[in-house]
């Protein structure tokens, strides 16, 4: 147990000795030199600096006298004896292994910082000085980016009733507004349409994303697409959600694409598009090949407006299934990792409550911490489904992405 200023001192700069040399490549002296004590700096939000502002709350923090560092037994593995008493700051999402890994933003208004772990999308936030009222970011973290409108799939479920007629948005307005998401420091795009693929600058779409620091994230059914162009895909997106609707997609899809290393799958899947044994069939399939699901709620807007085809599926009868649980008490969830848009997060609260699924693993409104940008129509709005949408102008859209988002 450290609880010493001195001791403290020293175990936090050990370990930013050892994030110096992995991120800069520094020489043993170097970055002992240039040590000054922090535990897994993670790097800036554009994944090339380290972020000073972290370093410094970090050292303050740990310098508390009323803070103090429990190790554990390296022998038996077993924590500190000490660590169920009090507040405990969980400090192993940001160990060493990981520091590449992170990107950091800190929200001034809110004060309270947001760390993103590009490898698997998780977010976490917190604060330095203990709790804190998270209502809404200053700038979005994430954007639903809509980059064309064209698409010759047809499902009755597209609220976006994307046509084969359907226009791609221009490229320069693209990659202007993909620079002013950078510069409000935006985490992440997800990329989506339409079919995404067919836009004729997809892959450059992809490079400009990385090139801005922005991890890009893209929905598609277009499995050929994926497979053909893995060599330039694979190792800068993010997840790629797939979309299926019945059991033979769903296992098409995951046989076509298990053998890509690095690829980051989820199966997307609109719940009410299929029967509700065949969603249970596909959570099993899923739940086997240890991938997750992205469970979205019909939008009655678009084509599917009509509901036309729409099955009638009690989602939380599937869920409370216990093929999914660990025992009858239904204790612990052992079917795929799932994840619900928030419109479904919403509609299921009773059952998550029930659960005892905490509410800070979801979120029930849009436009707290994401919004959506079209660059076909060229506009902006809450979600991708709202009913008031701004009008955007490429050339003046960093400060009016930000100044909207902030009404929102």
């Amino acid at each position: 147990m450290l609880a010493s200023k001195e001791a403290k001192l020293a175990y936090v700069g050990q370990q930013v000795k050892y994030n110096f040399q992995s991120i800069y490549g520094l020489s043993k002296k170097e970055a002992a030199i240039l040590a000054t004590g922090v535990v897994g700096v993670p790097k800036f939000w554009d994944g090339v600096n380290l972020d000073y502002k972290f370093i410094d709350h970090l050292i303050q923090w740990a310098l508390n006298p009323q803070i103090a560092i429990l190790g554990g037994s390296d022998n038996d593995r077993k924590p500190h004896p000490l660590l169920h008493h009090g507040e405990v700051f969980p400090l192993s999402f940001l160990k060493n292994r990981n520091c590449k890994s992170l990107r950091s933003r800190y929200d001034d208004s809110g004060n309270f910082w947001t760390l993103f772990n590009i490898n698997n999308g998780t977010k976490i936030r917190f604060s330095f000085q203990g709790e804190f009222k998270e209502t809404k970011s200053e700038a979005p973290e994430l954007v639903d980016l809509k980059i064309t409108n064209y698409c010759t799939m047809g499902c009755n479920y597209c609220y976006q009733n994307s046509l084969s007629s359907g226009k791609h948005g221009e490229i320069g307005n693209i990659n202007t507004i993909i620079s002013s998401l950078s510069e409000l420091g935006v985490f992440e795009v997800a990329l989506g349409g339409g079919e995404p693929t067919d836009h004729p600058y997809f892959l450059e779409i992809i490079e400009t994303c990385v090139h801005h620091g922005i991890v890009p994230n893209f929905s598609t059914r277009n499995t050929k697409y994926i497979v053909d162009n893995w060599d330039r895909l694979g190792g800068k997106v993010g997840a790629i959600g797939v979309s299926v609707d019945n059991p033979h997609k769903a296992f098409r899809v995951i046989s076509t694409l298990q053998q890509l290393k690095g690829l980051n799958l989820t199966l997307q899947l609109v719940v009410g598009s299929c029967s509700e044994t065949e969603l249970r069939d596909i959570l099993i399939m899923c739940k086997s090949a240890k991938i997750g699901v992205l469970l979205l709620a019909w939008k009655a807007i678009g084509r599917g407006k009509g509901c036309k085809g729409r099955e009638s599926v009690d989602l939380g009868k599937v869920l409370s299934d216990k093929t999914f649980w660990h025992s009858h008490d239904k204790k612990w969830w052992e079917g795929p990792s799932i994840s619900f848009d928030t419109v479904l997060a919403d509609q299921m609260q009773d059952w998550l409550k029930t659960h005892k699924i905490s509410q800070k693993l979801y979120e029930t409104e849009e436009g707290k911490h994401s919004m959506y940008i079209d660059c076909v129509e060229m506009k902006m709005g809450r979600s991708s489904f709202c009913s008031e949408f701004e009008p955007i102008v490429a050339y003046d859209s960093a400060e009016k992405i930000k100044a909207y988002f902030s009404t929102l």
